[in-house]
């Protein structure tokens, strides 16, 4: 049988002995079942994400603009002035 060390926050690591304590298991018992379920299942015992962020409007406009480029619309005309709308994607783009 082999032997695994782990580092883990004290605080977290009494929590989860308490929370264990009152299940009736050890955390070698939790690490065990939790492994035999990843070799089971081929895929983690949890669910797990990564949060995207969302696009701020600049970011959003730029795309938006890149998109209409790359499919061929005109750029509506637009006013030299260093903060401009465009009127078709309802954008204001800062140029300085």
């Amino acid at each position: 049988m082999g032997n695994i060390t782990i580092r883990i926050n004290d605080d977290l690591k009494a929590r989860v002995n308490q929370t264990l304590d009152a299940m009736g298991m050890n955390f070698n018992t939790y690490v065990t079942m939790a492994s035999i379920q990843l070799v089971n299942q081929q895929r983690l015992p949890f669910d797990t994400s990564v949060r995207t962020a969302e696009p701020n409007e600049q970011t959003k406009c730029a795309m938006l603009e890149a998109e209409a480029k790359e499919r061929g619309i005109p750029q509506a005309t637009r006013p030299l002035s260093a903060t401009r709308k465009t009127p078709s994607l309802g954008c204001t783009t800062n140029h300085g």
